[in-house]
């Protein structure tokens, strides 16, 4: 058995409940999709705080995966759209 035990850090408002979510490989950001088809990024460090204009919405369906790119500089989603950006 593990000691290891999770703590609330923060709780994040998002329009609808979230369907994706996923920490960049080098734990700098979190992306969070939710069922409305929006994706948002926060700054982990920044005590979760979203990065201005980084609301995206070009999914025609509800978001589904989230993938960061190796060196974190990229995100991927897909959706029930059959859509990846």
């Amino acid at each position: 058995k593990s000691d290891k035990t999770l703590t609330e850090v923060k709780t994040l408002q998002e329009r609808d409940f979230i369907t994706s979510i996923r920490f960049s490989n080098n734990d700098e950001f979190l992306a969070v999709a939710d069922n409305a088809k929006n994706v948002k990024c926060y700054r982990v460090q920044a005590n979760y705080t979203d990065i201005p204009n980084n609301l995206w919405q070009y999914h025609a369906g509800r978001v589904t995966s989230i993938s960061w790119s190796p060196d974190s500089s990229r995100l991927a989603t897909s959706g029930v759209d059959t859509h990846c950006f």
